[in-house]
């Protein structure tokens, strides 16, 4: 894959090739198979697939590819067709683009081609269309072409329906005649096309297509959770909806407003792009929904008004920035534009565009992360239609969350002809996890919500809570240590911060191999198994949470062939990664010998020995973390971007590392009543606005009132600058945020305490207080204190984490009974 895989792509990945590879074995005895992911919108369906298909194809560390498969690939339209095909290309490493060919009138093949895909739209696939006529041109109708191909491979046709929930209504017409293409696939069609036997079905609402599976085909199903792509960044934190104020004029004001917005977006990415010294700019589009027309009009909307407002905040456009996507296909000349229509899937990768004017045709087709505002001219009506076409638009452009700007995060939506109830309505359309629609992405009232910066007074402080640890509770893929170890010196010589890094970790790795290899040869049963090559026993090998692991009950004997001998010394490319497994072939092998293989089976026997792996592992696990350590300062100068691809190396590690944090230069929060000063984001008059409640609010007084008190910052759950410490319940790693950072000048030194307030009666308490004292266990140089506070008869009790005897008490505790004992003991 060109593309690397978001944790849970990774996940679901592994998942259906189970899924897959059982499904073979079980079509092979007869049995109709359905192989279903359901991956709610934004996810990345296609890329999901297309790494499946290429390890189908090539295989993978557990098992070989097929390079017999072939794949047809079936939409119900020619754009989203050409859609899937460019997604395939952009993502894939194996397919070129040969191998992905759209079927059109002139296909003409006895069966498909091993190795590739093919894209079939079901509008081509009518009675009346020439693909399914045989005639003077063509010899085999299209429902040969797949009969055929799997008569002659029963298990490597594999057909993908994607949008898995469309054609999928079941009624006794539809039985009766067959007329739903899709159904063909699934159930058959007499004189036509048997069912087929490998069905993969791809949708965010897969339950239609579940129901029209009967009993004689086998369904298994892959899920992604909503929260899981939320968590990745693919798609956006928020969507912040404004409508007119009630003494506002609506809808030119508010268009003014949106071109605003827009230019906003324009400068963030500008000034993103300068700060992290890349050239590929984020270009935002300006979506501009306007109402539908009649006989006489092509719209009831001022189109001359319209690009007129616009252009008074932005300047004169070029023609080729502005497009329409009416239905109509004419030329349209307005204000002095000249302006074209546009295919929707085109728009994305068309970087000229900034302004596109629709009605309501952006819902199919339409997958463009650079649309960040929109404004809309229709009613309240229409809240279902514009949720949905938000959700289309809230995919991130660089497909993860931008660090150093909340804004960035964000979609903003413009609705001059909404009041209150109609905005309620199209919040809560926007707001339920409907997976056709969204995925539960925070919406914010434009009118409650307010953007703070970076207070420029307090640059020290923020210096201090950048060396600051934090943990990540994400669902993240993990990795053994070797492949974090290759991953981590690779990114420090391409950062050019340890140009020597990579070699020396593959030379660890190769000279370990070689040690461990060493000392087996001593053991007799090793040595015959090199030498005497009749057969090899394999012990199926896993990977579970960052851990290599043999199943002892599953093993396998194969001949020693060539053939056999190579697929091994594959397979250990693909544990080692690399090129590994070609440096340690290059050390060890005696070119003047000849006997080339021995190299590689005693290679792939190394990798089947527990006690070799285990060494393997803590070798390469103390050179990462002083390669970590040595560098910690380079990596945190790095632009956020690259510092983002070191926090994510730490993640995959088996149990969680600390890791820095990078704090944004403005942040959006919900405006409060009540103002704060000293806060580190600040408004434009310097203050913080917050809803404390009567706890924190005395918290934060006694703090404040303390001479040394110079400054605080309130731990918002969850954010990504958010400060994360762990705490385990019932076997389960979680998340704490402790809710403030307060700020003191001790002589000429800042020191930063950590305090939460938590009250006892929640059921966690005694779990985040033991929680809170690992990590002043970990952590406590960094603080003066680490405080949970609770309030005992209208006082405040504080047990200080930091204070090692308290510590120690804390860590005893396994109630909150015993957590009360030791507040009233302060």
């Amino acid at each position: 894959m060109r593309f690397e895989l978001k944790d849970f792509q990774e996940t679901a990945v592994k998942k259906l090739l189970k899924d897959v590879r059982r499904a073979k074995s079980e079509a092979a005895d007869g049995e109709l198979q359905a192989i279903i992911l359901s991956s709610p919108t934004g996810s990345g369906k296609t890329v999901t697939v297309t790494a499946l298909m290429e390890i189908i194809l090539r295989g993978d560390e557990t098992s070989n590819g097929d390079p017999k498969a072939v794949f047809l690939w079936v939409s119900d339209s020619p754009e989203l067709n050409e859609q899937s095909r460019n997604k395939l290309l952009q993502a894939s490493s194996i397919f070129k683009p040969n191998d992905l060919q759209i079927i059109d009138a002139t296909f003409d093949q006895e069966r498909f081609t091993s190795g590739k895909v093919y894209f079939l739209n079901t509008q081509k696939l009518g009675k009346d269309k020439s693909l399914v006529v045989k005639g003077d041109k063509r010899t085999f109708t299209i429902w040969e072409t797949i009969r055929n191909t799997q008569a002659a491979e029963p298990t490597r046709l594999f057909v993908v329906i994607d949008e898995a929930h469309k054609g999928m209504a079941e009624n006794p017409q539809a039985r009766n005649l067959a007329n739903s293409i899709v159904q063909k696939f699934i159930k058959g069609s007499d004189g036509e096309l048997p069912p087929i036997n490998l069905i993969v079905g791809m949708s965010a609402t897969p339950e239609r297509f579940l129901n029209l599976l009967d009993s004689r085909r086998i369904s298994r199903r892959t899920e992604i959770d909503a929260a899981d792509v939320r968590a990745s960044g693919l798609l956006k934190d928020s969507i912040i909806v404004r409508i007119p104020d009630e003494e506002q004029p609506s809808d030119w004001s508010l268009l003014r407003a949106a071109t605003e917005s827009w230019k906003r977006f324009s400068d963030e990415w500008q000034h993103y792009a300068d700060a992290q010294k890349v050239d590929a700019l984020v270009k935002p589009i300006l979506v501009v929904q306007v109402e539908d027309g009649d006989q006489k009009k092509l719209t009831k909307t001022d189109l001359q008004t319209t690009l007129e407002t616009i252009e008074a905040v932005t300047g004169r456009f070029n023609d080729d920035e502005i497009v329409h996507c009416f239905q109509e296909d004419s030329l349209l000349e307005i204000a002095g534009y000249k302006i074209k229509k546009a295919e929707a899937s085109k728009i994305q990768d068309n970087h000229n565009i900034k302004i596109v004017l629709f009605k309501m045709s952006l819902t199919t087709g339409w997958d463009c992360p650079r649309a960040e505002v929109m404004m809309s001219f229709r009613t309240a009506k229409d809240h279902t239609l514009i949720a949905q076409l938000v959700g289309r638009m809230v995919r991130t452009p660089l497909a993860r969350r931008i660090e150093s700007s909340e804004v960035l995060n964000s979609v903003s939506l413009y609705l001059p002809y909404y009041d209150k109830a109609g905005l309620q309505s199209v919040v809560e359309k926007l707001s339920k996890p409907d997976p056709e629609v969204n995925l539960g992405i925070e919406v914010k009232i434009g009118s409650e919500t307010i953007e703070l910066k970076k207070d420029p007074t307090k640059q020290e402080l923020f210096d201090v809570l950048s060396e600051l640890p934090s943990y990540t509770i994400e669902r993240i893929t993990k990795a053994t240590k070797v492949v974090r170890l290759i991953k981590l010196a690779r990114q420090l010589n391409l950062d050019k911060i340890d140009k020597d890094a990579w070699d020396a970790a593959k030379d660890l790795v190769v000279n370990t191999l070689q040690t461990e290899a060493e000392r087996l040869r001593k053991d007799s049963s090793f040595a015959a198994a090199i030498n005497e090559k009749q057969e090899i026993s394999i012990r199926a090998l896993t990977f579970d949470y960052g851990e290599l692991k043999m199943n002892d009950g599953v093993k396998e004997t194969i001949q020693a062939t060539p053939d056999n001998i190579e697929e091994l010394f594959d397979w250990c490319g693909k544990q080692l990664g690399e090129g590994l497994q070609m440096e340690y072939w290059r050390k060890t092998s005696d070119p003047n010998l000849n006997d080339p293989l021995k190299a590689k089976i005693e290679l792939f026997l190394v990798l089947q020995d527990d006690k070799a792996r285990k060494n393997l592992e803590e070798v390469c696990g103390q050179r990462l973390q002083e390669l970590f350590t040595k560098h910690s300062h380079e990596i945190r100068k790095l632009p956020t971007s690259a510092n983002e691809k070191y926090r994510k190396i730490r993640q995959q590690a088996k149990d969680p590392e600390p890791f820095t944090l990078i704090y944004p230069d403005s942040i959006q929060d919900k405006k409060g009543k009540t103002k704060y000063k000293h806060h580190l984001y600040v408004d434009e008059n310097g203050e913080y606005q917050a809803e404390l409640n009567e706890w924190e609010q005395t918290v934060l007084n006694e703090e404040m009132a303390k001479p040394n008190f110079i400054g605080w910052l309130r731990n918002i759950p969850r954010k990504q600058w958010a400060l994360c410490a762990t705490y385990r319940k019932d076997g389960e790693i979680k998340g704490m945020y402790p809710d403030f950072f307060i700020f003191r000048k001790v002589g000429e030194r800042i020191v930063v305490d950590m305090l939460e307030p938590h009250t006892t009666s929640l059921a966690d308490a005694s779990y985040k207080a033991v929680g809170l004292a690992e990590f002043a266990d970990k952590h406590g140089e960094f603080f003066g204190r680490i405080e949970l506070i609770n309030k005992v008869n209208d006082s405040l009790k504080r047990l200080n984490m930091c204070d090692e005897a308290m510590r120690e008490k804390v860590k005893k505790i396994t109630s909150n009974d015993q957590l009360n004992y030791l507040f009233d003991e302060v």
